[in-house]
């Protein structure tokens, strides 16, 4: 965004291809970056600027472009049934809008609104920034949590959608202080000011941070693919845990359903005699793989509990994952 904000001043075509290929490559690594790369290309239209537009779009487009037929090129059409599988049946009924509507205000919109007035602020000021410049910011940060905002619409979402947005309002707040005139206001507002985009700092921080602390200390998928490549050759492995099943995409036996068994989304209707019909098909699983505080005590899907029902050797326990073989009779 920033390098594309220069690039709206200086109309460089280097800058430009830069800008969108960084986009791009966000775009690849989680999808809902793309609002802010549509917000910042309408920049472009709306300031008239219609060369930097298509030099902007379409070479981000083929960066992109690039990188998914790299992807598929790597993992074949699995890669594009999960995105599809995903798409078309992880929506939450329609009847859950009014809670998703209060805990985007509770935990986004008044965190946010802290730092709002000195985000505005620094929009207005010319010291910084240019008008288009300012243009730019306000539609990129509208449109990144407008799409963070339908996507809380979906299964398993988190307000970790909203990193994009938030990472805008940190950037720029500060930009308010330099409209204050009086320098005992301005040294006020900048002491709570300072507070307050620190705290945002913070939350944005906090998530990976704990993520990263958590996952190293208590979920060691290494260990647990040399575990099970020593007990199991060519495994199947049933497992209804997200992060597991990212180190496990290979082994998983619900293969692009996925998604649908752990938030229990409304395909997995459609898939269950499918799957049944797979295990049966297949002599079973090899081993199931729970994840979490209490994964000792894991109980399977109850669609799926007469086929796992005796899964209840425990043979592998380490941090916060377990493993289980099929009991003998």
């Amino acid at each position: 965004l920033l390098i594309g904000l220069k690039a709206l001043q200086t109309d460089k075509t280097k800058t430009l291809l830069l800008s969108s290929s960084l986009f791009a490559l966000a775009f690849l690594i989680k999808a809902n970056t793309v609002g802010m790369g549509i917000g910042l290309g309408l920049s472009f239209l709306l300031c008239r600027k219609f060369k930097s537009f298509l030099i902007f779009s379409l070479f981000g487009s083929f960066i992109a472009g690039m990188g998914i037929f790299t992807l598929w090129s790597y993992l074949g059409a699995e890669l594009f049934l999960q995105v599809l599988e995903t798409t078309k049946s992880s929506f939450l009924p329609i009847e859950t809008i009014p809670a998703v509507v209060q805990r985007i205000i509770f935990e986004v919109i008044l965190p946010y609104s802290l730092a709002l007035p000195f985000f505005f602020l620094g929009l207005c000021q010319r010291k910084s920034l240019t008008r288009g410049q300012a243009l730019a910011v306000a539609i990129s940060f509208s449109f990144s949590f407008f799409i963070a905002s339908v996507g809380q619409m979906k299964y398993g979402a988190y307000i970790n959608y909203y990193f994009g947005s938030l990472i805008v309002l940190i950037l720029f707040s500060p930009l308010g202080f330099a409209n204050l005139k009086d320098e005992k206001l301005k040294k006020a507002v900048l002491t709570v000011g300072s507070v307050v985009v620190a705290s945002l700092a913070i939350l944005l921080m906090q998530l990976p941070a704990r993520t990263f602390l958590n996952d190293n200390r208590n979920y060691d998928f290494k260990a647990l693919n040399k575990y099970i490549d020593t007990q199991y050759e060519n495994p199947k492995i049933y497992i209804e845990n997200n992060n597991g099943a990212v180190h496990l995409a290979h082994r998983a036996v619900t293969g692009t359903s996925l998604f649908a068994f752990i938030f229990g989304t409304p395909s997995i209707d459609r898939r269950v005699d499918e799957f049944n019909k797979a295990i049966i098909a297949g002599g079973g699983v090899d081993a199931v793989v729970a994840v979490g505080n209490s994964c000792q005590s894991f109980k399977p899907n109850p669609r799926f509990a007469s086929l796992l029902d005796g899964y209840t050797s425990l043979d592998y326990h380490k941090g916060k994952i377990c493993v289980f073989s099929k009991s003998s009779p």
